[in-house]
């Protein structure tokens, strides 16, 4: 069964439980294609699914959705009737209206989505001082990854479709727009040291959006993800996340949670 993998990876975290399922996968007999669709070049290649039986799609979850760069690619590929699976990573706050959402644009692409899981993961804010599902993922975490890449090996193999649904989630457009609007406005873009830049460029390539501007140290907030890759990527430690501590006591407090409860949260199947 040859099937194909989509993700989008900022931190390497979605990145993470995509080389869990497809070990997993391959080792029940599958042979697994990768594409890592992070970088704006990667989103702009043509992709024809005709030469696959399945796909399988991972993202992160930013501000309740799936990154707009991955929304907005979504729509460019055919499903061609192939069924698919999709799983996501989120910091531990919330999964959103994510599986619901992506689960939509799958089928109006012509895709059958037989199941979804989820995996809380290291928080992205980490690098700005948060400290968020810091060891994950966890032996259990990848117990369930392996587990999830079985049913969709026993899914995908069968001779027969599967009814598989998400409930409509409790979010209106008030809570995507203000959840948007925090994060944009809220959280400061990665601080740019012009001093320790070698112009290497490996920001400027791997940024999901094209927000930054070596040459003129510069980031354009209106661009900016928020997603810290470059961050993690900089060989010389040009970039560096800005201190969160205060916006981290403003989430606390929105959404009424402890540490202890994000921490606490469990990776599950959905099927």
């Amino acid at each position: 069964m040859n099937v194909v993998l989509f993700y989008f990876s900022a931190t390497e975290n979605t990145a993470k439980i995509a080389h869990i399922i497809k070990n997993k996968l391959v080792k029940l007999n599958s042979e697994v294609k990768e594409y890592n669709i992070t970088s704006k070049n990667d989103r702009e290649k043509e992709i024809d699914l005709k030469s696959y039986d399945a796909a399988l799609f991972g993202f992160p979850i930013y501000a309740l959705r799936i990154p707009e760069p991955a929304r907005e690619w979504l729509p460019h590929i055919n499903g061609r009737g192939k069924k698919c699976g999709m799983f996501f990573t989120y910091g531990g706050v919330t999964r959103g209206i994510a599986h619901y959402e992506t689960k939509e644009i799958l089928e109006r692409q012509n895709f059958k989505v037989i199941a979804s899981a989820d995996f809380p993961m290291s928080h992205t804010y980490n690098l700005g001082g948060w400290k968020l599902n810091l060891n994950r993922p966890n032996e259990r975490d990848i117990k369930i990854a392996e587990k999830f890449a079985e049913i969709l090996y026993n899914r995908f193999s069968a001779n027969r479709d599967f009814l598989f649904t998400i409930p409509k989630p409790d979010f209106d457009k008030t809570k995507l727009k203000t959840s948007k609007h925090l994060v944009k406005h809220g959280v400061p873009p990665p601080i740019f040291q012009k001093e320790n830049c070698n112009l290497c460029q490996i920001c400027e390539d791997l940024c999901p959006t094209g927000a930054i501007d070596i040459y003129n140290g510069v980031i354009d907030k209106n661009l900016c993800l928020h997603c810290f890759r470059c961050i993690i990527n900089c060989p010389e430690g040009a970039l560096k996340a800005p201190d969160l501590n205060q916006q981290f006591q403003v989430f606390k407090e929105m959404n009424k949670l402890t540490v202890e409860i994000i921490n606490n949260k469990k990776s599950k199947i959905l099927i």
